[in-house]
């Protein structure tokens, strides 16, 4: 997507002649136990400006299985590899699937990209990652994001992983810590 920063950067490898094999990662379910933990965790929800858009987010270990089988064997492939999960999610369906796992309602909140970028401000978010985010967010919002793909699987030989499959091995990552206890 000529929208994101990695289109630049494909197209730059590109221009300077090297042999390779591109790998393009749909949205990460990872970034649900990083960027949005705190706030799964603090507040039992996910707020991003996405809207109802879809995405058919991938585990990065999938990411990591693909790129190691291509490091092993170096045929680059002129198209390369479009890496998706095997369902395009919206946020209402990834935090239902996390309130199922969890046993406690976890909401997706749909935000501006302006509430969006003043709220990850506050959270100490630096600019240029609140722009990419918000830049992935608006593809996803308006439809553009990766369809799925059967790249994993022509790869691997193997389905990707679901998203219910990772937030039930993740499960440990959203549960609330214990209240500080002071001492008597």
């Amino acid at each position: 997507n000529a929208l994101l920063p990695h289109h630049a950067f494909e197209k730059a490898i590109r221009k300077l002649g090297f042999q390779a094999t591109m790998v393009r990662p749909a949205d990460f379910m990872q970034n649900l136990e990083t960027v949005h933990r705190d706030s799964i965790v603090l507040r039992n929800e996910i707020a991003v400006p996405a809207g109802a858009g879809r995405s058919p987010f991938v585990d990065v270990a999938d990411v990591g299985a693909v790129v190691a089988k291509i490091l092993l064997n170096p045929s680059t492939h002129p198209d390369g590899y479009t890496l998706t999960g095997p369902a395009a999610l919206s946020f209402g369906d990834v935090t239902q699937l996390l309130s199922d796992a969890l046993g406690r309602p976890i909401r997706y909140r749909p935000v501006s990209i302006w509430g969006f970028m003043m709220e990850q401000r506050q959270l100490g978010g630096a600019l240029m990652l609140r722009l990419v985010m918000s830049a992935l967010y608006t593809v996803q919002k308006f439809g553009w994001a990766t369809p799925v793909t059967g790249d994993i699987k022509a790869v691997l030989g193997r389905a990707p992983a679901s998203m219910a499959d990772y937030i039930r091995r993740n499960r440990e990552v959203w549960i609330k810590p214990p209240l500080a206890r002071g001492k008597s």
